[in-house]
This record gives C-alpha cells, structure tokens and sequence, in this order.
C-alpha cells in the first residue's frame, strides 16, 4: 500500500540540490506529489520540503538515499508524516 511520506531537508544552498533529489526519486521510482524549495541569497543553507508516494518499509530506505546526496545535509520525516502515520 503507498500512501505520501514528507520528509525536509537542509540542503547547501546550490542549484543542483533539486535537480539531484528529484534524480534519485525517479531512478528509485518514488512518485514525488510536492516539492518546496526555500533560499535566501547569500545563504550557505536552503531547506527542501518534499513529499513522495512511498510503500511504508521503502520510505526509510530513500532517507537514507538522499542523506547520501552531496549537498544534503540533513533528512528527516516531517511532523505531518508523523501525524498521518498514527
């Protein structure tokens, strides 16, 4: 069964960041249904919201796929993945 995992991400503040996270969803077929992308100029960090079609076992394993991302800094499940998983 899938249902939608949010995950945020505190990301260097590089272009290619989206382009990389959007990458490995698709190679790992994850269906991304949003996508938020916040900078400042002149930041060393941004932040990504993202949330993904996932089978419960296989949203942990994509965590960790885009911890492993080089502009990544941080992963973790957001608040309201928490909240519509209990």
């Amino acid at each position: 069964m899938s249902n939608v995992h949010h995950l945020e991400l505190d990301v260097l503040n590089d272009p290619s960041v989206l382009l990389r996270i959007v990458s490995v969803c698709h190679q790992r077929r994850y269906r991304i249904v949003s996508l938020h992308y916040e900078h400042s100029a002149g930041a060393p960090a941004g932040y990504v919201c993202l949330g993904v079609e996932a089978a419960h076992p296989h949203s942990e394993r994509l965590e960790l796929w885009l911890a492993s991302l080089v502009h990544v800094l941080r992963v973790r499940a957001s608040s309201q993945a928490v909240a519509e998983a209990g």
